[in-house]
């Protein structure tokens, strides 16, 4: 039941694109992909093999290792990268919704945060 109804928002979403907003989405989609895409080849220019910078140069030093699988390569990159960054996205925004939450509830916790943030912009 789940899956058919998956399907037919997707479905809905083609069919009425800026109604639905699946046309934006796409753009986001597609201006993060170019994003990767021009991290991927800036860091591609100033490898140094001797100096990992962060995850892109270690991926990319195993791509040019080389295997007979081509277990790495460049799309998988730009995959793993945009995993990686909704990921990060998602735990951030599930976790400020659980503060909001909490100090909803917890008053006394509310007015402690506020004053220290107070005491430290003021």
């Amino acid at each position: 039941m789940g899956a058919k109804v998956a399907l037919y928002n997707f479905s809905i979403s083609k069919l009425f694109p800026k109604l639905t907003g699946y046309e934006e989405q796409v753009a986001i989609w597609d201006e993060q992909k170019e994003y990767f895409k021009r991290e991927i080849k800036e860091h591609q220019e100033t490898l140094d093999e001797n100096h990992s910078r962060d995850f892109i140069d270690v991926y990319l030093k195993e791509i040019s290792k080389g295997s007979e699988k081509d277990d790495y390569n460049v799309e998988d990159l730009g995959s793993i990268m945009m995993d990686l960054f909704l990921a990060g996205t998602e735990t951030s925004s599930t976790t400020l919704k659980w503060i909001v939450l909490y100090l909803t509830l917890h008053q006394d916790v509310q007015n402690r945060c506020r004053e220290e943030i107070f005491s430290v912009i003021s």
